[in-house]
């Protein structure tokens, strides 16, 4: 179970990196989190 933990924050963060990096808007990047955080809640 931690190392699935540990790799979702690891991908979370390099998609805030990529989004930073490409200057894209900041929507992208919270409507993404907002995905992930949905489908951990429902498992």
């Amino acid at each position: 179970m931690t190392v699935v933990y540990l790799l979702l924050g690891i991908i979370i963060f390099l998609l805030f990196v990529w989004d930073l990096l490409l200057f894209s808007h900041e929507r992208r990047i919270l409507k993404k989190l907002d995905e992930i955080l949905r489908e951990i809640k429902e498992g």
